[in-house]
């Protein structure tokens, strides 16, 4: 049998829960164990990305992106989830036995 390459993916941290559900449940289906593993980003959030996000000020331009499904533009999420699917992706290693 051919070793898989493993796969780590992050949930979109925002927009219809249905997609979210669709993402997570990859952990759940038997032919992806030990090659494939979702994180949950909405559980990194910067908090205060998001409550600069509706603000129309000078700092909203300079540390918000354009939207939520950009993390909002933020450096912290974004290494929150970096952080998140490293650990994940050393998991599946591990398991592999690399």
């Amino acid at each position: 049998m051919r070793k898989q390459a493993p796969l780590v993916a992050s949930s979109r941290p925002t927009g219809p829960c249905t997609a979210r559900s669709s993402q997570m449940s990859m952990n759940d289906v038997p032919e992806f164990k030990g090659t494939v593993k979702a994180i949950r980003s909405d559980v990194l959030v910067d908090k205060d990305a998001e409550r600069l996000a509706p603000r129309k000020d000078p700092l909203r331009t300079k540390y918000v992106g354009d939207a939520a499904y950009h993390y909002y533009g933020s450096p912290i999420w974004y290494t929150r989830i970096g952080k998140a699917e490293a650990r994940a992706m050393l998991e599946l290693l591990v398991s592999q036995g690399a």
